[in-house]
């Protein structure tokens, strides 16, 4: 009966560290989850590009208003929440374009003075960052250029 039993706790334990041993690992997975560093490293250029805006504002020198500064920011906060929900690479490239569409838009209505060459800059990382970790683009490739008009 004891042989029988530890047979038993033997066999289930092997086939326990099999199950563990086969699970994928967690460092190479693509999932379609953006990591919490991609959130933290967005919101942080998200806060970066709200700074930057109020500061060119504040000194007087902006065509724009804090309204399209605030605009802008829900543009991109929309964009930075809604791709770690995607499922497809077409949803993420739907996004992306309704993104730059409307950044095109408001950047129109102040007269191109919303979104100078830092903010482009700082948008199209904000953009990119999150699609090429999930792996939809290439390091260093711009998923913005189609659309962008700024």
């Amino acid at each position: 009966m004891k042989t029988g039993l530890f047979l038993l706790f033997a066999l289930c334990s092997l086939i326990s560290c099999a199950q563990s041993n086969s699970k994928p690992d967690s460092s190479t997975s693509t999932s379609t989850e953006a990591s919490p560093a991609v959130n933290t490293k967005t919101d942080s250029l998200i806060s970066s590009l709200k700074k930057s805006m109020e500061s060119y504002l504040k000194n007087g020198n902006a065509s724009y208003s804090q309204q399209n500064i605030d605009e802008c920011i829900l543009i991109l906060k929309d964009y930075a929440s809604n791709i770690p929900k995607s499922s497809s690479k077409d949803e993420v490239v739907g996004h992306v374009k309704s993104t730059v569409l409307k950044l095109n838009a408001l950047n129109d209505a102040t007269g191109g003075s919303l979104i100078e060459t830092g903010e482009r800059e700082l948008i199209a990382e904000i953009i990119n960052i999150p699609i090429e970790k999930l792996k939809y683009i290439k390091p260093g490739e711009d998923a913005t250029e189609e659309w962008r008009e700024w």
